[in-house]
């Protein structure tokens, strides 16, 4: 991945060069300069140009400095958040969870014939079982964090390919010496499955993704620093930000009116709109204190913000006084999804605990019983645990399933999938709740 610094001056003379240097990082470009790099330095930054005549044997330094801070703020402002990156990544991991499933179960197969045959192994075939759950059970968001520990715990993976220089090996290519085992490798090695496809498929947002995981590891007070020295000597000028921006804009348009018509058009535009909205509600949630006495007003709002009436839902009402018992958020059902529209449950019940600890098997008690004094109007009810509940409440609500009544658990990694899915499809992620609850209840 890294074009690192030439040493050979030899190789230097063969021509002029641009290189960024970003904490510890380095990377340069030999008569070129990609059109993306600006994008670090647009918004918040310093111009470093001497007015004397430089040479190449000048140390003078000429070209762009920021902070890492001042970096991710101007990424951020063009909408280049880590949020942004963990949904692209998203739409793209449930394949590439297949190459690294594939590739553990095709090592687990192996083990079992060389053992067969009398040839013992170091590794287990239960340990390898614990990866692929680990694989299944974890997100987009994990993989890419995990990434970011190992980088900021500067952890080195072997590979097994003798020239690969790429920041987080893909699965296939580690070496079977590396301890998988260990927290966060199996789940960065998965990401780096993904970037291995994209380094080659699109190189452009390989290239972002990357630096903006690196930024992630860095201090904030270190320097990124674009060294222009070379490129000012050959072509003249400083200011490349305005070409940068048009030829990226060009190519961008060009995408666009290719594809604009498979993706939507204005339809992606609001998608992401959406997605900035919730995900910035969310994390307010996620950072209230655990004391506070409205945490938990603030997640029955929260999840009202997101059955709206796009995806064919109605908040009825918030906070319903129903003789002696309480209901959080009810919902009027009009969506249009056939699999939703098969439960036949003209209203929605939903229960909103945030808890710092799991929901015992109690509430789940009374959640029954509200659900019941519903009849026939309510056969769906969605239990929102943050911390999620105790094997007792699960253990309650499979019970309940031979009653015909479906109580499905949403706790926060749930959410999370949600907010990263790449199309915010509501009904889509309901559906696929759940059918996987009920089929773990099965």
């Amino acid at each position: 991945m890294f074009n690192r610094f030439w040493e050979n001056e030899i190789i230097r003379n063969m021509g002029w060069y641009t290189e960024l240097t970003v904490g510890e990082y380095h990377w340069s470009w030999r008569k070129s300069l990609p059109v993306e790099i600006p994008l670090l330095f647009l918004g918040k930054h310093k111009v470093i140009a001497p007015d004397e005549t430089i040479t190449i044997e000048s140390n003078k330094f000429i070209g762009y400095e920021a902070t890492v801070n001042q970096v991710i703020s101007n990424l951020n402002n063009l909408g280049l958040t880590l949020d942004f990156f963990i949904s692209i990544y998203e739409g793209y991991r449930k394949g590439f969870m297949g190459w690294g499933l594939g590739f553990l179960t095709g090592r687990k197969e192996t083990i079992e014939y060389f053992k067969k045959k009398g040839t013992n192994y170091k590794e287990k075939i239960s340990e390898i079982n614990k990866l692929i759950k680990r694989i299944e059970n974890g997100s987009a968001k994990n993989d890419i964090e995990s990434a970011i520990i190992l980088l900021k715990d500067k952890v080195e993976l072997k590979s097994s390919l003798l020239e690969d220089e790429s920041l987080i090996p893909s699965l296939i290519y580690v070496r079977m010496d590396t301890d998988l085992n260990q927290p966060n490798i199996i789940e960065a090695t998965n990401f780096g499955t993904f970037l291995s496809y994209a380094h080659e498929n699109l190189p452009e947002i390989a290239w972002l993704f990357e630096i903006r995981i690196i930024l992630e590891t860095l201090s904030k007070k270190s320097k990124a620093k674009l060294d222009l020295k070379e490129w000012v000597i050959e072509m003249g000028e400083i200011d490349i930000m305005a070409n940068s921006i048009s030829s990226l804009g060009l190519k961008a348009k060009t995408y666009n009116r290719t594809f604009d018509t498979i993706l939507g058009g204005k339809k992606t535009y609001i998608t992401e709109y959406e997605r900035v909205k919730i995900s910035d509600l969310w994390k307010k949630l996620k950072a209230i204190d655990s004391i506070d006495p409205y945490k938990g007003t603030l997640l029955e709002d929260f999840i009202a913000s997101l059955f709206h009436k796009s995806f064919g839902f109605d908040v009825l009402e918030k906070n319903l006084l129903v003789e002696t018992q309480e209901l959080d958020v009810v919902l009027k059902n009009t969506s249009k999804s056939d699999f939703i529209k098969s439960l036949n449950s003209p209203f929605v019940l939903v229960e909103c605990k945030n808890w710092t600890t799991p929901v015992g098997v109690s509430e789940a008690r009374v959640f029954e019983s509200k659900y019941r004094d519903f009849g026939n109007k309510v056969k769906l009810g969605l239990f929102v645990a943050i911390n999620g509940v105790t094997k007792n409440f699960k253990s309650h609500i499979n019970n309940l399933m031979r009653d015909n009544i479906n109580l499905i658990i949403i706790d926060d990694k749930h959410i999370e999938q949600y907010l990263y899915s790449e199309d915010l499809d509501l009904n889509k992620w309901l559906e696929d709740l759940i059918s996987r609850q009920f089929i773990q209840k099965k």
